[in-house]
């Protein structure tokens, strides 16, 4: 049997002026062992005498019980799939970029024939200058690249700006 059933006879007796222990007595006459416990018949008669008219639950205040929606689901799965959530990471580093880097003596080797002198190599500054990159990188490669201006400081507030 149906609980607004159960609840629908509670109220019937009730509004007939029958007594919380007649109720319940009524109860187990007709349905035995399937009956309701006192407990439940006193708080529905107490809820009929507070002048509740319904016997269906009212709503419940909290978490709806489908609160399972495809939404939902894609956020816990990607909370839960370990490669989703290293994929979600995103990295930084500042490296010097330099705008010259003369060549190596590796580098500048080349073939002559014997007894030919080597040609001469000028000489050059070591580095004819240099940028600081900022570069941000997720698992799917590069996402962002900065290049710090002249005279400017990497600090707190030029990631601030950064991240704008």
């Amino acid at each position: 049997m149906e609980k607004e059933q159960y609840q629908s006879v509670i109220r019937f007796l009730f509004l007939e002026g029958k007594s919380r222990s007649e109720i319940k007595e009524r109860l187990d006459v007709v349905y035995d062992e399937s009956s309701l416990s006192m407990a439940t018949v006193k708080n529905w008669f107490n809820e009929f005498q507070r002048g509740r008219t319904s016997v269906f639950d009212e709503p419940h205040p909290g978490v709806p019980k489908m609160a399972t929606t495809e939404d939902n689901v894609t956020k816990i799965h990607d909370l839960r799939n370990p490669k989703e959530f290293l994929r979600r990471f995103v990295t930084v580093d500042e490296t010097w970029i330099h705008w010259y880097t003369p060549e190596t003596k590796k580098q500048s080797k080349q073939w002559i024939s014997p007894g030919e002198r080597a040609p001469k190599k000028a000489k050059t500054a070591l580095l004819a200058g240099k940028v600081m990159a900022t570069v941000f990188w997720d698992s799917q490669g590069v996402i962002y690249i900065d290049y710090l201006e002249k005279g400017k400081t990497v600090t707190g507030l030029y990631y601030a700006e950064l991240l704008d």
